[in-house]
């Protein structure tokens, strides 16, 4: 499900279901531009798939059966985050000590939703990792979120703080501008 389309059926192959509407007597309507290689899910199913198909015997259903498994996990794993993330939590700062306690994939989620949350663009694995490793970091240390906001450990939990905005000013001493 991504927004409001819902693929049901994700994990049946094309084959199946014309097969399935043959049998039955259902007719369907094909896309002219699912035989055209210029969009990537084309791509894959056109080139790719037959490809890792010819090497591994039903690489596709493999791949779709280990993602099903895979989204299975993360739903888990992000309800779990979701849960510790509440309990580490507090207004502006994220409490050490209580979210040392969770497992590495735990602290991943954590973490990618403190940056959200925080306001951070394209939060990319190398980015969640960084910050991981910043919490185990020596006090006083900063953590560049944006352009508006850095983090700021200090003893057992890391702040976000507003960065101040450079003021300018000019003043003339002896009739001279500096």
């Amino acid at each position: 499900k991504r927004d409001n389309i819902i693929r049901p059926i994700l994990d049946i192959s094309r084959s199946e279901i014309e097969d399935y509407l043959l049998r039955n007597g259902i007719s369907w309507c094909n896309d002219s531009t699912n035989a055209l290689p210029v969009y990537a899910r084309n791509k894959l199913r056109l080139k790719v798939f037959p490809e890792l198909n010819s090497v591994v015997n039903n690489a596709e259903k493999r791949i779709v059966s280990a993602a099903k498994l895979i989204g299975e996990d993360d739903a888990y794993l992000r309800s779990l985050a979701d849960e510790a993330f509440h309990k580490c939590l507090f207004e502006n700062y994220l409490l050490l000590s209580g979210f040392n306690g969770y497992e590495l994939p735990v602290k991943r989620r954590i973490i990618s939703n403190l940056l959200s949350l925080w306001e951070m663009k394209e939060i990319t694995a190398d980015k969640i990792e960084a910050f991981i490793e910043y919490t185990e970091k020596e006090c006083g240390k900063k953590f560049d979120i944006n352009s508006e906001y850095y983090a700021e450990k200090s003893y057992d939990k890391i702040f976000l703080r507003k960065r101040e905005k450079a003021v300018t000013e000019e003043f003339t001493i002896d009739g001279e501008v500096s």
